[in-house]
């Protein structure tokens, strides 16, 4: 994603505007905290604890953004059942992205595992998010051998306005640009080599179902794990299943003179992977005994 050379209603004088990005990775229908498999609840995975950890995250900040970067709509029985077994009619929303929706996720992208149940089944699911989603590197077939004139199947990049509060109290209209493509057979080394591109101001990388940072990237060439950079650029990966929530927090300045808006300090991301924690499902409805919030959730028939 790209935040500094936003279209910006910027004042004359400068202001900062402290925002936190936060991000989930490699779902795999895993919307509960349940192993469909061995019939059980677990603690350390789905989209119901991580919630707890995204409405925390979120009271900790004036402004935050959230996403999600894909394998989502495949991975468990529950998956399986919904795409191959009952099947969705037209206009009903997927199970996750009731749960998405409700969560309120800004943007996500489309992983490979999505078209694990063919494209007219992708689309409906899509269909059904009350966030854009964009994919760059998938094309139509047109078959003229040509690469120059192929056009993208999905939106290639988006760009979201939103509105953000600065440190004095002030509001700004700023425009976010998100962009996505898959590497090719999961290349480990390609969010690498992306954070030398310049203007990248920080990356969500996933489909390794590992954390970063994390000890697991000590030898990486560019990698400072105290920091949570690649080469300089703040960069996270979540785990998996909903394992972890990703959070980059960033300073936005402003020019004086109006010329737009930049990342001008990077917090410690030290901690930008934070293991999942009680709560267990969607919508609020009081303090649990161990003091983290329990939610509730259900999908319809």
């Amino acid at each position: 994603m790209s935040l500094p050379d936003l279209l910006a209603a910027a004042p004359l004088d400068a202001a900062e505007i402290e925002l936190r990005i936060m991000k989930t990775t490699d779902l795999h229908m895993h919307a509960l905290n349940y192993d469909y498999n061995q019939d059980r609840e677990v603690d350390d995975a789905g989209l119901a604890r991580t919630a707890t950890l995204i409405r925390e995250a979120r009271a900790e900040a004036t402004n935050s953004m959230l996403f999600d970067n894909g394998d989502l709509l495949q991975g468990n029985p529950m998956g399986d059942y919904i795409a191959r077994a009952r099947g969705l009619r037209q206009g009903e929303v997927h199970p996750m992205y009731k749960a998405m929706n409700l969560l309120g996720y800004d943007a996500a992208h489309i992983g490979n595992h999505e078209f694990n149940y063919g494209l007219e089944f992708l689309l409906k699911s899509l269909s059904g998010a009350n966030f854009p989603y964009v994919l760059a590197n998938v094309f139509e077939a047109d078959g003229d051998d040509d690469a120059s004139n192929d056009k993208h199947y999905f939106q290639p990049y988006v760009l979201l306005e939103r509105e953000f509060v600065d440190t004095d109290g002030e509001a700004h209209s700023l425009v976010i640009g998100i962009a996505q493509s898959h590497p090719d057979g999961l290349m480990e080394n390609a969010t690498a080599e992306l954070s030398r591109v310049p203007g990248i101001d920080a990356i969500l990388f996933g489909h390794a179902h590992a954390v970063f940072p994390s000890e697991s990237y000590a030898g990486l060439s560019g990698a400072d794990l105290a920091k949570g950079t690649l080469n300089g650029v703040p960069s996270v990966m979540p785990g998996f299943w909903g394992s972890h929530l990703g959070v980059i927090d960033l300073t936005l300045a402003n020019n004086a003179d109006g010329g737009g808006w930049s990342v001008d300090v990077v917090f410690d991301t030290a901690d930008v992977a934070r293991e999942a924690a009680n709560g267990d499902a969607f919508g609020y409805v009081g303090d649990g005994a161990d003091g983290f919030a329990r939610y509730r959730v259900s999908f319809g028939q």
